[in-house]
């Protein structure tokens, strides 16, 4: 197993939210459609932790699937990307405009 799909069927309601935890992040996901031509729908590692909230009103249904990948893993392939270098080198270009808009500058 690779990890977990959830898809979400419309349903009039409301709470829910699907929380998914990994390396210190969260995040929470409403999942909540009503117009029957939609789905909502969320998928994560399998390494991750998750919860579904309480439902507020109404009921929910969903679909839940283990993502499973055929035959043996290769070298590499038995966990997650790790993007955090990635988000770092994003965010510095940002904190040196948050920076420079404290000192006056404007940002455009």
């Amino acid at each position: 197993m690779i990890g977990t799909l959830v898809v979400s069927l419309p349903t009039d309601g409301s709470g829910g939210g699907l929380v998914v935890r990994h390396q210190g992040e969260s995040t929470e996901s409403a999942l909540n459609v009503s117009d029957p031509s939609e789905l909502a729908f969320a998928a994560f590692y399998a390494d991750c932790e998750h919860e579904t909230k309480p439902i507020d009103k109404g009921h929910r249904v969903a679909l839940v699937f283990n993502l499973v990948a055929a035959g043996q893993p290769s070298e590499g392939d038995s966990s997650p990307p790790d993007s955090a270098d990635h988000f770092e080198r994003a965010a510095l270009p940002l904190r040196d405009c948050a920076d420079k808009r404290k000192a006056g500058r404007k940002v455009v």
